[in-house]
């Protein structure tokens, strides 16, 4: 029987995953007994939590969308591990430094991400891929050239930026966003011969784009994001995707070791070739040279990168003793301000971070430089140590409801699946501020539902 003879299978995903669950609880709490020997009681429960949340995102690759499990695995790998090991190392920079004892700061994160992740996991919804599956490459099958028209939205977004007024620029931004929504929408296509060349084609473009800016963030969080639907068509193994995941992690640590050294060097390198031809010399040796990976100095500079704890544990040093709590007053702003357009309010706050950032650890930045206190960090700014493990509990739920609303209107309208990773872009990352998180998660959420609204009133798409 020939290939293309072959009935396409839709993938189907075993919704119950209680049985894998156990065993990474087991496992888990074995390496927890382990840790206990050499680490007091909640840094020990902090590392064996976080070994969990990474082999549950590795297990929910390919059986689910799991955008809430890599937002507490990048939280618990910020807040947790990358503390843990700046704590370990003789190495200390002279500015991103811990600042409190390394046991009063774990006795308030790992208190923070836990009642964080018991409110997620609260209302997170259990669901199947299958039916979602199949309702997708239905409709690709009535308008074929839906996924392309989503990639070309994307490319018209960066082209009118610039002409806009700052007020429309975040639609803008939104806009060149969509472009992965029909990449990932792509993917659903059946028996497609070119649909890996084009992926590959985007993830290229994105590459040498982050490669011109000097900026990763955007690379490695959309790598992420689409990897979840890739693993959806892969259906590999546990052990494979842990492979290709590490092999992930090894490419990101390499990137994050040379960043500093690439964007001095690129600042006088004009053309894209030199820029590319500097950033792989750099990542070539690193790999070629592992022992640098091994040393105090360079884990060190390396970790500062991952660690947010020193950031956190600034805000511990520095408040109530220097800044008095701020009893919700960012909080406040946050939401409000979140809510209302630019134009409607046009003294609301910039994104960056500098002005809570100063306040609340006595640090100065650049006017360059842009650093975000964390949502955990903000939290005890403003409410103090159980205050803050209250408002993650809440901010928890709050992400999980939203979350499960989402998926719930994918049952109806299946093409929003693909757009949930632009809704949660800026949400699952662990060291902005709460303004920064809700104002995205707002916007994106009116963006993509009056774009889909239009598309089916005025474009007739049936999305």
């Amino acid at each position: 029987m020939s290939r293309s003879s072959i009935p396409y299978q839709t993938v189907s995903v075993p919704l119950d995953g209680t049985k894998t669950n156990s065993l990474l609880l087991v496992f888990c709490g074995s390496v927890l007994l382990i840790l206990l020997a050499f680490n007091p009681f909640l840094v020990s429960v902090g590392l064996a939590f976080t070994l969990y949340l990474f082999l549950n995102y590795i297990d929910k690759l390919g059986k689910t969308i799991p955008i809430l499990e890599l937002m507490l695995l990048m939280a618990a790998l910020q807040w947790i591990l990358g503390a843990y090991i700046a704590y370990q190392l003789e190495y200390e920079h002279w500015k991103y430094f811990m600042y409190v004892e390394f046991e009063r700061y774990f006795a308030f994160v790992v208190p923070g991400l836990l009642a964080f992740a018991i409110g997620i996991f609260l209302f997170a919804p259990s669901y199947s891929l299958t039916s979602i599956n199949k309702k997708l490459e239905e409709l690709i099958e009535k308008m074929p050239k839906l996924p392309f028209m989503l990639i070309a939205l994307g490319f018209i977004g960066p082209i009118i930026f610039s002409f806009l007024p700052a007020t429309f620029r975040f639609v803008a931004y939104l806009l060149s966003n969509v472009m992965y929504a029909g990449v990932a929408l792509l993917l659903f296509k059946k028996n497609s011969k070119n649909k890996w060349l084009i992926f590959g084609a985007i993830m290229a473009l994105t590459f040498i784009n982050s490669i011109a800016k000097g900026l990763f963030h955007d690379l490695l969080l959309w790598t992420a994001l689409l990897g979840s639907f890739v693993f959806v068509q892969w259906q590999l193994s546990f052990v494979k995707k842990l492979s290709l995941f590490l092999i992930g992690i090894l490419f990101a640590f390499s990137i994050q070791s040379i960043k500093s050294e690439y964007r001095t060097a690129a600042f006088i390198t004009n053309s894209t070739s030199g820029q590319l031809s500097l950033f792989f010399s750099l990542i070539a040796d690193r790999l070629t040279n592992p022992a640098e990976f091994l040393g105090d100095s360079f884990l060190g500079d390396s970790n500062v990168r991952l660690n947010q704890g020193w950031i956190i544990s600034a805000i511990l040093d520095h408040v109530p003793v220097v800044e008095p709590f701020a009893d919700g007053e960012t909080i406040k702003t946050a939401f409000s301000e979140a809510l209302l357009p630019r134009f409607l309010a046009p003294d609301k706050k910039l994104a960056g971070g500098q002005e809570n950032f100063k306040r609340f650890t006595g640090l100065y930045l650049t006017r360059k430089t842009s650093m975000g206190t964390s949502i955990i960090g903000e939290a005890y700014a403003n409410f103090g140590e159980s205050g803050a493990w209250l408002f993650m509990f809440i901010w928890g739920i709050l992400l999980g409801l939203i979350f499960k609303l989402l998926i719930k209107k994918t049952f109806h309208r299946p093409i929003l699946m693909v757009f949930i990773p632009l809704i949660f872009l800026q949400v699952i990352k662990s060291e902005t501020e709460l303004y920064v998180v809700l104002n995205h998660l707002v916007k994106s959420l009116i963006f993509v539902f009056l774009f889909l609204w239009a598309a089916r009133k005025f474009l007739k798409w049936p999305v």
